[in-house]
């Protein structure tokens, strides 16, 4: 199947995240029909550096582990919007606390409203309705699947429960994931799926565990898949897990 793709950088000199952001947009075309359908992928963190760097080049590695999702998956075809972890200066709150959060009886932080992850999602969530998608100068989607890597992660769990129309998640090295369910109401995550994948060697693999089991409690599956390598993203582009995630967010049945 042959597509017609546009990449666009979309950037938001002053963003509701509270400065400059940016995110890269691909869309697709099949015999001239456009995707009602989008997957948005979310990064890890990133220092200042990298973050202007970035807004200089273009995530073909990404892009390219997505295009081979789509072309496995059954004619699910879907736009790409790659949005990365936004930098230090963006996550700055006035209870910027970086310590150790309270947890619960299960193991899992209790974020409060002021915690800037939780800021972090609320601006992220308000950035992408009102900024990044009307930016693509493409149809609104009309359904929507996430995949976050490492801190990436947490966003996109919450996004996806934030926001009626997004049905899948998957997840890759990721952290906060459990965080992200627990400050969110319990019906919220009725017709959503989820995916979490890992590889033996990272670092962050007991947050999937912990994930696991906090799903579980609450009757709610989650796919996961283990492989071996370590915590980059090449890893998971060597070992097929960043394929699977990407074809797992494009299926919404």
């Amino acid at each position: 199947m042959k597509f017609i793709m546009q990449h666009r950088k979309l950037v938001i000199e002053k963003s509701l995240l509270g400065g400059l952001y940016f995110a890269d947009s691909y869309t697709l075309s099949n015999c001239g029909a456009r995707s009602p359908r989008l997957v948005a992928y979310i990064g890890g963190s990133v220092s200042e550096k990298t973050f202007r760097n970035r807004l200089r080049t273009e995530p073909t590695s990404i892009f390219k582990v997505f295009m081979r999702a789509v072309e496995a998956s059954d004619g699910q075809v879907a736009d790409l919007l790659v949005c990365p972890f936004p930098p230090p200066s963006m996550i700055k709150t006035d209870n910027d606390k970086q310590g150790a959060e309270e947890e619960d009886s299960e193991g899992v932080a209790v974020l409060l409203d002021s915690d800037w992850q939780t800021v972090l999602r609320r601006r992220l969530l308000s950035a992408l309705l009102t900024e990044l998608l009307p930016a693509r100068n493409s149809p609104m989607p009309s359904t929507i699947g996430f995949v976050g890597f490492s801190s990436g992660a947490y966003l996109a769990v919450g996004l996806t429960l934030d926001i009626a129309g997004v049905k899948t998640v998957a997840t890759l090295g990721g952290v906060g994931m459990a965080e992200a369910v627990r400050q969110s109401p319990r019906e919220v995550c009725h017709g959503k799926r989820f995916a979490a994948f890992s590889t033996e060697d990272d670092p962050l693999r007991p947050n999937i565990e912990i994930f696991e089991k906090f799903m579980h409690k609450r009757d709610i599956p989650v796919e996961i898949l283990i492989r071996p390598g370590c915590h980059d993203f090449s890893d998971y582009t060597a070992n097929g897990l960043a394929e699977e995630a990407f074809r797992f967010a494009l299926c919404d049945n």
